[in-house]
């Protein structure tokens, strides 16, 4: 009886459609730049010995377009309960695009011809944000993301539930949250280390890439990041294990403008017409293909 109660009382997510017509000026992309912006004068460098995680450098950055959502919305969200976004909400741009592939095709982008933006709304409290996918004129999906940071989404399903059509109104917002570019010291292994660049706000963070670093006979590694110069020594046990590394600073950092990566915001999903042709039994003389969808970031 009580599953019988929940399976009425619920609704179903249902993957995002891409819309037949075209959208809105506050639904395009037009130009308009949707990275991340640098505070300028913000950069900074950590010289010194560094463990694993720690930044050698970092600089402030905010979403370049961003919003209001004028009007309160609500939804009802896949166990029955009730999503609201209060009036006022600042939002921030997007540009996700569906996309199929499979094991002997290219990568199809379903969104080809015609690719809405969307308007993503951090919640901090939650450690997330919902992001809002254009339609129609009459027809918006909300699509809750479970990676990323509040203010740099990474939705993993192109599934979501139908709420009402949001009012945007474009304008500069502060959303009270600092948001940096870091470069750390992520990974120690015996002769070479790992170093990555990242969004990270507050305890929250995501990766935008991570590259190996290898030391010369002497210890030492030269590494260039956003027009800055390091020196980079191994500190090193007995044993020959790297336990920390010394950062010199041979030309300080700069803060500037990033495109948002590809890495941050693919979303490995897999469409219904897609699984249905998967499990589709192959025609003699054929391969079986494994197919998968893949919105990415434009």
């Amino acid at each position: 009886m009580i599953f019988a109660l929940l399976a009425n009382v619920t609704a179903c997510a249902t993957t995002y459609t891409v819309p037949s017509e075209e959208a809105p000026p506050e639904w395009r992309e037009d130009g308009k730049p949707m990275g991340f912006g640098p505070v300028e004068g913000s950069a900074k460098s950590f010289p010194g010995t560094l463990k694993e995680n720690d930044a050698m450098m970092e600089f402030l950055v905010e979403n370049e377009r961003t919003a209001i959502i004028t009007d309160a919305l609500e939804w009802t969200d896949p166990y029955g309960g009730t999503n609201i976004i209060p009036a006022g909400s600042p939002a921030y741009a997007r540009q996700f695009s569906l996309q199929i592939s499979s094991t002997y095709s290219f990568r199809k982008n379903l969104n080809e011809h015609n690719n809405p933006i969307e308007w993503c709304v951090p919640r901090f409290d939650k450690k997330d944000a919902v992001c809002i996918f254009w339609e129609g004129s009459e027809q918006a999906r909300y699509i809750e993301t479970s990676g990323g940071t509040p203010q740099n989404a990474k939705p993993l399903s192109p599934s979501g539930m139908v709420g009402p059509m949001p009012h945007i109104e474009e304008q500069a917002v502060d959303f009270e949250h600092p948001m940096k570019i870091q470069v750390v010291v992520d990974m120690f292994r015996s002769d070479w280390i790992t170093v990555a660049t990242r969004v990270s706000e507050g305890d929250d963070w995501s990766s935008l890439g991570r590259s190996k670093v290898k030391f010369d006979e002497d210890g030492t590694a030269t590494i260039s990041r956003f027009q800055g110069e390091f020196k980079l020594t191994a500190d090193r046990r007995k044993n020959g294990k790297i336990t920390g590394v010394k950062v010199e600073v041979f030309k300080e950092p700069k803060a500037v403008r990033m495109a948002t990566f590809e890495d941050v915001v693919k979303m490995l999903m897999l469409l219904k017409a897609a699984e249905a042709e998967t499990n589709k039994a192959p025609e003699e003389g054929s391969a079986n293909v494994d197919s998968e969808t893949t919105p990415v970031e434009e």
